[in-house]
């Protein structure tokens, strides 16, 4: 039940509302937000259950632990085109926007660096600092940039190629609908229950005014992995129960590309960067990592590594409804996605595919819920 076996590709059929949990209140707006990796085990194990005609759980603690212990790993964004399945990724966070720059030098890299004797800093267990991998002059704030990377560019970057910007208006639309409750005696809104939710729109994007084309030649799917076996057709997913359609690809659009495979030839170390939010026990840091900043990583055995350095965006509250215990799930802080880490080999052998897209979160049912997923790219550690 644990095993990842099959990755599936979902059509939404309507624009989908994720929401972040903050509750409806007077002058409040949401922007329409992107589902957490819970949402998609959800998914999966709600379809599960509908075919072993499984309608609650709820009071049987023998079948919720049987759901819970499938593993069920997304959710990814994809473009979909005449020329295939592009796969898009979070923006690494050592990736910075440079402000009024060109698009093919749109971005600053940042990198470990050893700090001057002269200098210091309240870096825990020795830490290196990260910084511009070449000396920029006035980088002030970063430019705005669109959250998402297509995979393509991802291996460019791992490369130590350049990546032009993706334009905001290429990823799917915000849908925004303003909801009313009328008083039925006075046929006016009902105070207090006006709202608006937002959701995203994934068919084809509109393009600007100034282009020739009005619409892009493809539109956007959802891809993840679960079980194999699920049956395929209408589901419902997010809020609102707007459906869409679940489908079984043949191949696997998630592999790690080839080209990239073979970087990591002789590497000493590698740099995770977050697919999704990850949830450590120590915050920012894996609890897998002793006082040292060393430690294995989780189901992988003999896989020792050190942490020399990390570079983190910010965190997300994560939440969701227990539908066991019928009431809200606690709230939890996760590292956000495109989060940095930095990683020495201590000890084994580094299996590159077997660690690309699985999850580092520290507790079980965290990484079988697909929070932290990891993208990886070689780096040669420094003294």
């Amino acid at each position: 039940m644990s095993t990842v076996e099959q990755v599936y590709l979902l059509e939404p059929k309507s624009p989908l509302v994720f929401r972040s949990g903050l509750p409806f209140e007077t002058g409040l707006r949401e922007r329409a937000n992107y589902p957490w990796p819970s949402a998609w085990a959800g998914l999966l194990r709600s379809r599960w259950m509908e075919m072993q005609g499984w309608h609650s759980v709820a009071d049987d603690p023998t079948r919720h632990a049987e759901v819970l212990a499938m593993a069920a790993h997304g959710v990814h964004l994809a473009r979909r085109s005449a020329t295939g399945l592009h796969v898009h990724v979070a923006k690494p966070a050592d990736a910075f926007p440079e402000r009024n720059s060109p698009d093919s030098a749109a971005f600053t890299r940042l990198v470990p660096h050893c700090l001057h004797d002269d200098v210091g800093c309240d870096l825990p267990g020795g830490l290196l600092s990260v910084g511009p991998e070449t000396d920029v002059e006035g980088m002030g704030k970063p430019g705005e940039c669109a959250p998402l990377w297509s995979l393509d560019d991802y291996v460019v970057w791992a490369a130590g190629g350049a990546v032009k910007r993706t334009p905001e208006h290429a990823l799917p639309l915000e849908d925004q609908r303003t909801h009313v409750a009328i008083d039925g005696s006075t046929l006016a809104a009902d105070e207090g229950r006006l709202f608006r939710t937002a959701g995203l729109d994934f068919g084809s994007q509109r393009r600007p005014a100034n282009e020739a084309t009005r619409y892009d030649d493809g539109d956007w799917v959802l891809l993840g992995s679960g079980p194999a076996g699920l049956t395929e057709g209408l589901v419902a997913f997010g809020g609102e129960r707007r459906l869409s359609v679940l489908k079984a690809l043949p191949d696997n659009p998630l592999a790690m590309p080839a080209g990239h495979l073979r970087r990591f030839d002789g590497a000493r170390g590698f740099v995770v960067n977050l697919a999704t939010p990850a949830v450590f026990s120590d915050g920012w840091k894996p609890g897998w990592l002793d006082q040292n900043l060393e430690g294995e990583l989780p189901e992988h055995p003999g896989l020792r590594v050190r942490l020399r350095a990390a570079l983190i965006e910010g965190w997300q509250a994560i939440s969701g409804w227990d539908l066991r215990l019928r009431k809200p799930k606690p709230t939890r802080r996760a590292v956000a996605a495109g989060a940095a880490y930095w990683f020495e080999i201590v000890a084994g052998t580094l299996d590159p595919d077997a660690l690309w897209l699985t999850p580092l979160s520290d507790e079980q049912q965290a990484r079988r819920d697909g929070f932290g997923l990891a993208l990886i790219r070689p780096w040669t550690p420094i003294s």
